[in-house]
């Protein structure tokens, strides 16, 4: 059997990040020269969240790629077949069909497309093109795939270990989602199991608040806004922190692959 599109692809996102890794060893090398040194932490900090950005399109395009290649229509997980058709059922004019058309309508697209391969596109399922990403838009990704309260799910499990500054235990898990990741993604159907990060089902009864995943991604997209847009001339982290965020943003990557296989899996 053949390796999976998004196994192929984890190379690829390791070497995006270790174009930032080379930014921050110049920058550490260059404290003393406070010119360079905000530049390069500036620069690291833009092309960190660039990458962030292209990572989630690149994983959601090969996942479409691995279910296209591996199985028909009617192995199609319900929600992602019903996101494909909602792209293509709503009018022109917000003339849209009913709730009840648009059912009938699906019925029949999967009766007609049956055991033909699957051919999705990737497009009803990604942010459009001009719009920023947000952890609302990671959001909105997966809620298309299937999956609700993303972030909501990983408050009080053992991902919260990031938010205690211990960059040993930070890494430690970082790795810890790597391998399960390798060792899961390899074939398809996927096997990842999402209790490896031990999320709390329970919570998902609690009344919803921004959580400290949401709010870290919000303030580190922000500060780069107002760099590439020119509003501040301060350098808002240092390659420190800078270091810290880019093993985050990995987590929140792995994680996003995690859930997205998981859902992602043929109808049994």
């Amino acid at each position: 059997m053949t390796e999976t599109f998004i196994f192929s692809r984890l190379e690829s996102i390791e070497k995006r990040f270790q174009e930032v890794d080379i930014l921050l060893r110049f920058a550490e090398e260059n404290q003393n020269n406070e010119e360079a040194y905000s530049t390069l932490c500036r620069s690291a900090h833009i092309i960190l969240v660039a990458h962030f950005e292209g990572a989630i399109k690149e994983i959601c395009r090969d996942v479409i790629d691995d279910i296209n290649y591996n199985i028909t229509y009617d192995k199609i997980p319900s929600k992602i077949f019903a996101t494909y058709c909602d792209y293509f059922l709503v009018k022109e004019n917000n003339n849209e069909f009913s709730s009840k058309g648009k059912h009938k309508l699906k019925e029949k697209l999967s009766t007609a497309f049956g055991t033909s391969r699957a051919t999705l596109k990737v497009e009803p399922f990604i942010f459009t093109e001009g719009k920023n990403l947000a952890p609302k838009i990671i959001e909105t990704i997966l809620k298309r795939f299937g999956l609700d309260d993303f972030f909501w799910s990983l408050k009080n499990s053992s991902l919260d270990v990031v938010f205690q500054d211990s960059r040993t235990e930070i890494e430690e898990l970082e790795n810890l989602l790597q391998n399960h990741i390798n060792g899961n993604v390899i074939r398809y159907p996927y096997t990842v199991n999402r209790g490896i990060y031990n999320p709390d089902e329970n919570i998902l009864t609690e009344t919803k608040q921004k959580t400290l995943w949401e709010e870290f991604i919000d303030d580190i997209l922000k500060e780069r806004h107002n760099i590439v847009h020119g509003q501040v001339l301060n350098n808002p982290y240092n390659h420190e922190d800078l270091n810290k965020a880019k093993i985050k943003i990995k987590i929140v990557i792995y994680v996003f692959i995690i859930n997205l296989a998981f859902i992602s899996n043929p109808n049994s």
